[in-house]
């Protein structure tokens, strides 16, 4: 009989067909879940949600180069005091 036979297999022989098994048996209940949530998924009638109308973001102005040059400075002052690198 199998039985017999698989019990006289050394343990690591029981182990790979016990995985193997169990790989099998696996990846076959997740095919059948599969099918099956895609059904579900099918027969699901999704309300249509209304559209909202978003309300139009301002756009932000360019810096002024002034401010951009005065950042610079701003930074260059704060690393000479701190001997630290800002970037």
């Amino acid at each position: 009989m199998f039985l017999e036979k698989l019990q006289k297999q050394p343990e690591g022989v029981k182990k790979i067909i016990i995985w193997s098994a169990v790989a099998v048996v696996g990846i076959g209940l997740f095919f059948i879940y599969f099918k099956n949530f895609k059904k579900n998924l099918e027969k699901f009638n999704m309300p249509v949600l209304p559209k909202i109308g978003l309300p139009k973001m301002p756009e932000i102005p360019e810096i002024p180069e002034e401010f951009k040059t005065e950042i610079k400075k701003l930074g260059e002052e704060l690393k000479n005091a701190t001997g630290t690198k800002t970037e």
